[in-house]
């Protein structure tokens, strides 16, 4: 009986232990990061910095993810041989990339560059197929969510996104499922 209390006891402890050696780290890490934010904020240079610093290293990896995505995409589309000039212009815009880490000036046409290449509805498609083909597709795309986006832009019910789902088998049908859902 008193080793089980002991053990109990220990237990305890040790979980009170735990939990107050994770209070600690989150309060310090609460504490350096309002410490930094507000000594950032009092010199505007080094936020600017910073910010500049995590743009470019966010643009990095967007590039390096997105390159691999386009590249599937021309090869499911049968557009193989075109991989070869987006590796090109994807060079050219890592170099500039690599610019803006050295100058700031060279941030904005590293940012507006792959703005301008992905809003073409070509090389949306294009990244469509190379999320599918490597299996993505689910952590980007919603097929829910997009067919939804879809139906509405077009001005109609949701009557096909039914039967994309599989809901209704004949498309003529589609008045009872709004007489139902009404």
């Amino acid at each position: 009986m008193l080793l089980s209390f002991f053990i109990a006891s220990a237990i305890f402890i040790s979980t009170l232990v735990l939990i107050e050696m994770f209070i600690i780290f989150i309060s310090a890490v609460l504490v350096w990061t309002a410490v930094l934010a507000f000594f950032m904020l009092r010199d505007w240079r080094l936020l600017l910095k910073i910010l500049r610093w995590s743009i470019s290293i966010w643009l990095v990896i967007f590039g390096i993810v997105v390159s691999e995505v386009l590249r599937e995409g021309l090869i499911v589309n049968g557009s193989a041989p075109l991989h070869w000039d987006v590796r090109l212009a994807w060079t050219v815009w890592f170099i500039i990339v690599a610019c803006s880490f050295v100058d700031w000036r060279f941030l904005v046409p590293a940012v507006a560059l792959p703005l301008w290449f992905v809003s073409h509805p070509e090389v949306q498609t294009l990244l469509n197929y190379g999320l599918v083909r490597l299996k993505w597709i689910g952590i980007v795309h919603s097929p829910l969510a997009q067919s939804c986006l879809a139906r509405a832009e077009d001005g109609h019910s949701l009557d096909g996104l039914y039967y994309q789902l599989g809901i209704v088998d004949d498309e003529s049908k589609f008045g009872e499922i709004a007489a139902i859902a009404t």
